[in-house]
């Protein structure tokens, strides 16, 4: 079963052979569960594609409150700012259950970095995306309620991870009320109460930590929204 929506992953926007080319230049690596990818400070020296499994990134505040700021599942890319810009990380990534890695290091992607252009010019349109999507981010926080906030988050979950069910359903699986409030930077019970409040109006369906949709597009109709996530780029050459 495919995922509803697009993947984050700069790696399948480029043409087929110099997607091969990468993927050939890339290792594996396997991660058990609650291991850290890496952790904040430590050096950039090398990028991710997964395999299976899921990835949380965190961040913590001074009184040592965690906020998830992104959630990454098979098929996605996270890690190549850092290996851009070369700066130490900024956050921390850590798995979620058994965890299947491609790894390409800072040195191969440089060397493809400079001998592909095509890299280059398909990555400024992916980043550019991803910028869009985190300005959009922290001008909702700024200025919605978590009412609003958390149907925004189902559907770019939704988009994001999401596998299509039967009449317009989608369904979005391994995701907590815990994880909810992590991404949204609020109590558990805060989301609880307001999830709850979406199935008490049929808008979605609460299993054990899965959330169905039955239709995502009234969902979105119903709270005047958008796809939750926009083309980072047009067709692919292949």
């Amino acid at each position: 079963m495919h995922r509803a929506g697009q993947r984050s992953n700069w790696i399948d926007i480029l043409s087929n052979p110099l997607r091969d080319t990468i993927i050939q230049r890339m290792r594996s690596r396997s991660v058990a569960d609650g291991e850290a990818v890496y952790a904040i400070g430590d050096p950039s020296s090398e990028c991710y594609l997964i395999q299976s499994g899921r990835i949380r990134v965190v961040n913590y505040s001074r009184s040592g409150k965690e906020v998830q700021t992104k959630d990454f599942r098979d098929g996605d890319c996270f890690g190549e700012v850092g290996v851009i810009d070369g700066l130490p990380r900024s956050n921390n990534a850590y798995t979620v259950g058994r965890t299947e890695l491609l790894v390409l290091k800072k040195p191969d992607f440089d060397r493809l970095h400079s001998q592909h252009p095509q890299i280059a010019q398909r990555l400024n349109l992916y980043l550019c995306h991803r910028l869009r999507m985190a300005d959009a981010s922290v001008e909702e926080l700024s200025v919605l309620t978590l009412r609003e906030r958390l149907p925004r988050l189902l559907s770019q979950l939704a988009d994001n991870h999401g596998l299509p069910a039967e009449s317009g359903a989608v369904v979005i699986s391994s995701i907590s009320q815990n994880d909810l409030a992590h991404m949204l930077g609020v109590a558990r019970q805060s989301v609880s109460r307001e999830i709850k409040e979406l199935e008490r109006v049929g808008l979605v369906r609460l299993r054990y930590r899965t959330i169905l949709i039955p239709n995502i597009s009234s969902f979105r109709r119903q709270f005047d929204m958008h796809v939750g996530s926009e083309p980072t780029t047009g067709p692919h050459t292949d």
